[in-house]
């Protein structure tokens, strides 16, 4: 007599069931449901580094539970910036605008960044984690060739409002005095800040054809 197939398998499928019911089976947690105990917090902070810890569970010698401690680093330029009491807090690279027509501002990093309401105008304000102040203000753009030595002026900054773009970028829109149109866009980032200067389009395009 031939047995069915679907027999087969339902006998294959109770096979591994009993077998499965003879061994230890891991439970899985659901990510967000795990008990406190299996979770890292951070324990100590430093400007660019975060030390994690947790303290978990695990059968000793004797089959009784003991305490295990596990323990790593993190580690970032610029991951945090002391605040007015001195505490590390955790860097961000967001603008905020100031009240008052006072421009924007940078202020969760190390490098703190004071931008201008007008660029022609107004200064670049810039702290360094030792607390200087540099100040610097957009003049022109220029090409330097360190072959020989010598440069050439290609714009010169006009007035141009900025405006925040997202939460790092202020935007200066067809601040140069050109014949192709401009924008330049300071960025604020955790360990610096950096300007961009962008060319929609190619300036010797014309002469190129």
């Amino acid at each position: 007599m031939k047995t069915p197939l679907w027999t087969l398998l339902l006998v294959a499928q109770l096979g591994a069931m009993g077998a499965q019911s003879g061994s230890d089976v891991t439970r899985v947690i659901p990510p967000g449901s795990a008990p406190d105990v299996l979770r890292f917090a951070v324990t100590e902070r430093g400007p660019h580094h975060r030390t994690w810890e947790r303290v978990g569970q695990v059968p000793g010698p004797d089959g009784r539970l003991v305490e295990r401690r596990h323990v790593y680093q993190e580690l970032a330029t610029g991951l945090h910036f002391q605040n007015e009491r001195g505490e590390w807090e955790e860097a961000e690279e967001r603008i905020e605008i100031l009240p008052q027509d006072a421009g924007a501002a940078a202020m969760k990093g190390q490098h703190k960044v004071i931008f201008p309401p007008e660029i022609s105008s107004g200064l670049i304000e810039l702290q360094t984690p030792d607390r200087q102040w540099l100040r610097s203000r957009v003049w022109g753009l220029a090409y330097y060739d360190p072959s020989c030595g010598e440069s050439v002026l290609l714009a010169e900054v006009k007035e141009s409002e900025g405006y925040v773009v997202g939460d790092n970028v202020v935007n200066y829109p067809d601040a140069l005095r050109m014949w192709w149109p401009t924008f330049v866009t300071p960025t604020p980032r955790r360990d610096l800040s950096r300007t961009w200067c962008c060319v929609r389009n190619h300036p010797f395009r014309s002469s190129l054809a």
